[in-house]
């Protein structure tokens, strides 16, 4: 009797796990024709299909639940349907419609339903912020953005992922890495928050294409224009109708602005000269500008250095006072962004943009290559007599996108990154230098009973001369990166790629130059380093070294492969 129940009961068993299924079909949205070779996941497990010829899937056996489906083929925005609830003993059918895009997969994904807190089937610990989501949040940099991520830290104006230092970390900019093999710094180019899409922090488990990376990695995608115009102003300020006498703001004023839609020059000009190109021109301009000094002393102006030359037109005496212009606070940040795009094809992408970012300050705050960052109290008399820091940093980036098949893809990213920062008191050459003396008269004070004499040497402020920093240095690198990427048709992914990088570095680095007959002893050097091609970097804190001279000046050079010029 008990064999013939079990006999009975299996059969119904077998029946309720066959029905538990899901099927479908999925379609290209524009042609409404189906799809071969789709990729059909249940998130979190292991149940998955393809797509046939005609692009119908079925997925059977699956336990009853409620999953989170997806469909995916290179090609295509990723449609993720989510809280499709399985039952026992019904099928369920869902079917896809998907879009064409030349973006590589998992950069787009486009959820039907609740957007999930996170990806179960993300082998990296990576969070993903999108350009909606930075709308609805109180930021205006990367930094800021950063800051609210779990496992991220802000701490002197640097960031901190998993506790690493700043240069353990690598910033990517539209495929293209901006780390700086001098300071190791990724962070010296400002993003906007307001120009960016796509954000990603991976944090953990990322791939070996990363690995010069430590403690984490921040991969920006950039806005591109969109079908119409649209644009955005703003300005901010904490010191709306507060008075001189009472402090309670950080003097902190910010404007920004973007634009973006069709090129209207790359739109028209083509047609005008009778050439018909196709696809479409896009352009985004973003606009960033903030001054502050945080109610402390400052000096009477700053003295930028300018590393460029004049434009057609200008004189050198404009040049020097438009920069001048751009710093009436003791900081100073501004940023300029210009994007332009042709989407030649749903799977074929040009893109070009040029970032610019210029910092001029007096170095209270902000991270410097050779020095620490503190208020300088004792200068605080003389503070014109203390350095201008003028940090430029510009990226040139021209990435190319194809869809080859519904299985592989390739990218292309070429680039160039430049940093140059100078440090000077009123923009002097070093050898105008003069010492910095406190002129208060020494005093003798009785310390005790016994008689025993305090000596103090004048108020501990300076009252003549310079500061002692003086530095000028250049990072210039090229940069070429190529990647191909295949997908099965089950779950894997191959991928393979080859990174080239020329690097220029030049440093010059001058301590107290009033000292001995030439303030740079004997020797007037400056050093040159050229790296490359290679895929090492120079970010190594043990590859420099500082020399000093018989007669007190002091040098810092890279101790690899240096040449005098």
């Amino acid at each position: 009797m008990l064999l013939r129940s079990i006999i009975l009961i299996f059969p119904f068993i077998l029946f309720s796990q066959s029905s538990n299924t899901i099927t479908g079909r999925v379609v290209d949205k524009e042609k409404n024709e189906g799809l071969t070779g789709v990729n059909i996941m249940v998130k979190g497990t292991y149940y998955g299909s393809a797509t046939d010829a005609d692009g119908y899937y079925t997925i059977s056996n699956i336990n009853p639940g409620t999953y989170d489906i997806e469909a995916s083929i290179i090609g295509y925005k990723v449609v993720l349907q989510t809280g499709i609830k399985i039952e026992v003993g019904k099928s369920v059918i869902l079917d896809f419609s998907m879009e064409e895009t030349v973006l590589t997969i998992g950069e787009e994904v486009v959820v039907m339903g609740k957007k999930p807190l996170f990806d179960v089937d993300e082998t990296s610990s990576m969070t993903r912020v999108t350009s909606d989501d930075i709308a609805n949040k109180v930021v205006s940099s990367v930094e800021d953005i950063l800051a609210e991520q779990v496992g991220v830290t802000k701490q002197d104006n640097e960031i901190h992922i998993r506790g690493g230092r700043i240069d353990e970390s690598l910033f990517v900019i539209d495929g293209l890495s901006i780390k700086d093999p001098l300071s190791g710094y990724s962070g010296n180019l400002f993003v906007n928050a307001e120009a960016i899409q796509d954000l990603e922090i991976v944090t953990g488990g990322y791939n070996a294409e990363y690995g010069q990376a430590m403690s984490g990695v921040v991969n920006i995608t950039l806005k591109e224009g969109r079908d119409t115009f649209e644009g955005a102003l703003k300005y901010v300020s904490d010191n709306w109708g507060m008075t001189e006498d009472v402090i309670s703001h950080y003097n902190t004023d910010r404007i920004e602005f973007n634009l973006g839609g069709p090129d209207p020059f790359l739109e028209l000009l083509p047609k005008k000269l009778g050439i018909d190109l196709p696809g479409k021109f896009s352009v985004f301009f973003n606009g960033y500008g903030k001054v502050y000094d945080g109610n402390l002393p400052v000096a009477g102006s700053l003295s930028p250095h300018r590393n460029w030359t004049p434009i057609l037109g200008m004189s050198d005496q404009s040049a020097d006072n438009f920069l001048q212009s751009l710093a009436p606070r003791s900081n100073n940040d501004w940023h300029i962004l210009y994007k332009v795009t042709w989407d030649i094809s749903a799977k074929r992408k040009l893109s070009l943009s040029y970032d610019l970012s210029l910092n001029i300050n007096q170095g209270f705050f902000m991270p410097r290559a050779f020095s620490s960052t503190y208020f300088p109290y004792s200068y605080i008399e003389i503070l014109d007599n203390y350095n201008t820091i003028t940090r430029e940093t510009r990226l040139f980036n021209l990435n190319w996108r194809e869809t080859l098949n519904t299985q592989s893809f390739y990218e292309v990213t070429l680039g160039r990154f430049v940093t140059t920062e100078h440090s000077a008191v009123q923009d002097l050459h070093w050898s105008e230098y003069k010492e910095r003396l406190d002129l208060e008269p020494i005093n003798y004070t009785v310390a005790d009973r016994d008689g025993n004499i305090l000596i103090t040497y004048g108020d501990e402020f300076y009252d003549t001369g310079f500061a002692p920093e003086w530095y000028d240095i250049i990072s210039d690198n090229y940069r070429m990166d190529a990647d191909w990427t295949y997908r099965t048709q089950t779950r894997h992914k191959i991928k393979a790629g080859i990174e080239n990088t020329l690097t220029r570095i030049q440093v010059l680095d001058i301590d107290e130059p009033w000292t001995g007959s030439t303030g740079f002893g004997g020797f007037r050097h400056a050093y040159k380093h050229y790296v490359g091609p290679s895929r090492h970097s120079l970010a190594d804190p043990t590859c420099w070294a500082r020399i000093k001279t018989d007669l007190g000046a002091e040098r810092a050079v890279c101790c690899i492969d240096t040449k005098s010029i």
